[in-house]
This record gives structure tokens, C-alpha cells and sequence, in this order.
């Protein structure tokens, strides 16, 4: 008994919904720049969140296709403000997400958007700090 998850998968499903939902809402907002990275970052912990609950509750991770945030990521180049060297640390951490999204491993994902929702912390808090 000791060993039968808390959450079962039916429980996480409308979470899980929301947080998709909320990386993209999040991903193709048009708010100020600042606004948007941090509610991208809002959203990257949400997703990290929910997949670490499906970890804990030993629900496997249903592989993505890579590329789904796009060629650019989710904020192209042609709109990015602040410190272009955490931008080129984004950019990495988006490829590393896209390829645990492809992958099967629920921690790496969890992992992963924890990663990003800490780049993204940063560059609002630099751009925050330049205005």
C-alpha cells in the first residue's frame, strides 16, 4: 500500500491540460517584454510542477515531438530584450527541454522547465533591473 502513487494518472490529466495550455497562452502573448518572460517562467514552473507530480506518481512521460517551441523558441530574436548572453543560455535550455520532451524520462522533463523557468526568472529580473 505504501507504494501506490498519491496521484493517479485521471487526476493529473486536467493539470497537465493546463499547464500545456499556459506554456503556449504564455508562449505567443504579446504583453510587454517584461510581463511576458516572467509569465513564461510562471508557466515553465506550472509545467514543472505537473510533471514532477507524474514522476512522484510514477506516470511515464508520453514522448513530444522536438521542436515544438519553434525554430527561435518561444520569444524570437527579433523581439528579445536584455542580456543577450542569458538569451543564448535560454536558447540552450530550450533545446534541452525539447530534447527531454522527445525523450521518455519524466525527471529530465521536470528538469528541464525547472531550468528554463530559472533563465527566464533571470532575464526579467535583468530587464526589470535596466527600467
Amino acid at each position: 500500500m505504501g507504494s501506490e502513487p498519491r496521484i493517479t494518472k485521471q487526476e493529473l490529466r486536467d493539470p497537465a491540460r493546463r499547464a500545456d495550455m499556459l506554456w503556449d497562452e504564455r508562449a505567443a502573448a504579446f504583453e510587454p517584454f517584461p510581463v511576458r518572460v516572467r509569465a513564461l517562467a510562471e508557466a515553465a514552473d506550472e509545467v514543472a510542477h505537473v510533471v514532477g507530480l507524474a514522476e512522484l506518481a510514477g506516470i511515464p512521460w508520453k514522448p513530444r515531438p522536438e521542436g515544438q517551441f519553434g525554430v527561435e523558441g518561444p520569444i524570437p530574436d527579433a523581439v528579445r530584450e536584455g542580456p543577450s548572453e542569458l538569451w543564448h543560455e535560454f536558447d540552450h535550455r530550450v533545446e534541452v527541454a525539447e530534447r527531454a520532451a522527445a525523450a521518455t524520462s519524466t525527471a529530465d522533463v521536470q528538469m528541464a522547465f525547472e531550468a528554463l523557468r530559472e533563465i527566464l526568472t533571470a532575464i526579467a529580473d535583468a530587464l526589470d533591473a535596466d527600467r
